[in-house]
Parts: C-alpha cells; structure tokens; sequence
C-alpha cells in the first residue's frame, strides 16, 4: 500500500570546495523524520488490532492509535518489517478470526514513509461449547465411567470427571462417535456409544444412543503352570472354547478339558465345546487327568562342552515312559562313556543312550545322566542331562 507523501521543505545551497563539512552537515539536515497514518482496521474489515511490532525500530516505529488505524514514524533511512495483530469475524460462519498482517516499510532519505501489504494469515477460532453427560440411564445397573474415547478428536474431545460424568467439548464442525466404557453391577464391561453432530456455532447434539454389554470368559490353569489370555464375548452370545490349551502343564498330567467349578461340580466342556448364550462373566477351570504310563521321566535341564551337544527324542512334552539321548559329537571323538549319577552304566562306542525309569535300580526322584568322550587329541569331555522320574 503507497502512503500519501508529506512534501518537505527545498532548500537551495552554493557549495565551494571549501565547505564539504558544511555539505555532510546539511545532508544530514535534510531528513526530516514523518509520521503516516495507516487506515488498516477499515482497510481490513478488522474489528480491533491487539498488537504492532516493527522488527527494526531504529528504522521506523509503530503505534496503534484509539479509533484502530496504524501510525508509522520513520527515525532513519531503510526498510524493515512491520507484523500487525489482529482480530476479526468470519463473515459467512461468524467465528472469531485472528489476522497476522505484513508489511514491508520503507523510509527514504529525505524521512519519507511507504507501506506495502507483503502478507496475510487468518485463523479461524471455532466457538467450542462443552455439554456434560451425567445421566447413563440406557444401560441398566451402569455403576462406573473408566474410559470416554472419541473416533475424532478433532471434532469432539472427552474428558472423565472426578464425579463420574463425562465432559464434552466441541472443537470443529462435523459428526463423529465417542465411546464411554464402564462397569454395570455384574462387573461386566459395558460399552456406551454416543452418535454426535457438532453444528457451526459449536453446539453438540446427540443423534442417538447405542450399548453393548461385553463377558469376560477367564482361563485358570486349576493348579497347573502358564497362561492363557482372557476372550471377550458380547453377552448372550455363543462362544466356541478355541483357547491353546496347551499354553497350561501340569507335571504328569494331561489337560482334558474345562468345568466352571475348580473342583469339577460345576458345567463340564470339551477342549472345544461351543458354550450356548454366555450371558455373565465366566472362568473355566483346567481339568487335568492324571497320566497312566506308569514310570515317566521328564528331562529338566541339558547341556554340556561347546565340542559336543545332547539331542533327544521327545522334545514336547518332555514326559514320556523313556528318554532317548543321543550324542553329536565332531569327528573324532572316541571312547563314550556313559554314567547315571556318577556311576558307568555303558561303556562302548556307541552315541546313544536309552535311559529306562522302569529299571528297579532307578529310583523316583531327580538322577543326572553324563557323558564322557575322549576326542583325538586325548581330551576329555562331558555333558549332562538332568531327568526327574515319577513312580
């Protein structure tokens, strides 16, 4: 934008060469610092200017004046920036808009200022309005808030009240969905979904209401080892036990499958059995069978020398009516020597070893099985298998 010049005073001199101080000093003379009104409210459709600031102040300064125009008063030769502040009302949606404006100023030598627009941004400040739901009355025996979660926070923003209500707060024109989960007296989850419009002035409407009640279906290992993770069913509908069963052990037994009792009087199920309308939270407990091989032997623990290494024949489970171990070993290795408990039981050259807890001279309880071979170079080396025996 090109201000209205204010004319100076001409001055005529004669200059001699003896008077070049005097030529310097009245060059300087001739700037004369000038003040230029700019009418930016009316120019902009501004409703009122907050804040001013040149970015170099020893070039010209700004000031904003009581009926909303701007003052520019050069203080020396140059250009520099100029940012304006200020707010404004969106004429189509009446929101409250703030508007950075930038001009680039100029001062010439003689003290004259120009402005010129070199940029604009206006944002929009959307009239947020919050609502409170206190009232959760389309879920019967609803007890407890622990979670609100809207699908666009954009639009609208939850908050869970120290009281138990939920706040909600409108942050952008559009529709959207939250979510408020909770517990009813069951201590069942409970999952309230609030269809939502947010209008142009930031009032939220609710559209219309919707819940589920979810079941929680447990599994206890009923004495025996591992986890299983919890499955989720919408209340009164069918399940089907899809759960690894073989996540839970039990030492010497078999899992053969589920009762809602720990001591089995309760319902009994299959491994898979589909259970009809689960209607309130469940725990099934593990039915464990006790196994009828007679004596087992169950491998603990194994390792031994990095040159030699155990394999065996019954990795899962480790439980089975004999344990077969067998020896790789790098070539040349000689003279195998196998020992229960410290004590040779074969000494051949042979890399496998049938362990029987059958025998009579194997005792229930924990035994080491080592084995001992010489490479060719005449070094000994060892690895043991620690096995628990059942009898």
């Amino acid at each position: 934008m090109k201000m209205k010049k204010i004319l100076p005073f001409v001055i005529f001199m004669t200059l001699t060469l003896d008077g070049c101080s005097k030529l310097v000093n009245d060059l300087l003379d001739r700037f004369s610092p000038q003040s230029n009104t700019v009418e930016t409210a009316a120019d902009f459709s501004l409703n009122s200017i907050t804040r001013a600031v040149s970015e170099n102040p020893e070039i010209v300064t700004v000031s904003v004046n009581d009926d909303g125009t701007l003052t520019f008063t050069s203080v020396s030769p140059g250009t520099t920036t100029v940012t304006v502040t200020a707010e404004a009302t969106n004429p189509e949606k009446g929101w409250q808009q703030i508007v950075t404006i930038v001009y680039e100023v100029t001062v010439d030598e003689e003290g004259y200022v120009t402005c010129e627009e070199k940029g604009k941004e206006t944002v929009d400040i959307f009239p947020e309005k919050t609502i409170t739901i206190s009232s959760f009355d389309e879920v019967t025996d609803f007890t407890s808030v622990t979670v609100a979660e809207s699908a666009n926070e954009s639009i609208v923003k939850t908050e869970v009240n120290p009281d138990g209500t939920v706040s909600l707060t409108s942050k952008s024109e559009g529709s959207t969905t939250i979510t408020v989960t909770g517990k009813n007296s069951d201590n069942e989850d409970v999952y309230i979904t609030y269809s939502l419009t947010v209008a142009t002035d930031g009032t939220i409407t609710i559209d219309s209401v919707s819940f589920t009640i979810v079941c929680t279906i447990t599994f206890d290992s009923n004495g025996g080892r591992g986890t299983i993770e919890s499955v989720h069913i919408t209340k009164n509908e069918s399940y089907t036990i899809d759960a690894d069963s073989s996540k839970f052990s039990k030492q010497y037994h078999s899992i053969t499958g589920w009762n809602t009792s720990s001591d089995g009087s309760g319902t009994s199920y299959t491994l898979t059995d589909t259970i009809e309308a689960v209607g309130s939270n469940l725990t099934l407990y593990a039915v464990w069978e006790a196994n009828t091989l007679g004596p087992v032997v169950t491998l603990e623990s194994i390792g031994g020398e990095p040159q030699i290494g155990f394999t065996y024949n019954n990795r899962t489970p480790l439980t089975s009516s004999s344990l077969s171990i067998t020896l790789s070993a790098k070539t040349g290795f000689k003279n195998y020597l196998w020992k229960i408990d410290g004590v040779v039981v074969k000494d051949d050259t042979s890399n496998q070893f049938v362990f029987d807890p059958s025998s009579d001279d194997i005792s229930a309880g924990h035994h080491k099985i080592t084995l001992v071979v010489k490479d060719a170079n005449g070094n000994y080396w060892s690895a043991t298998a620690v096995v628990t025996v059942q009898k």
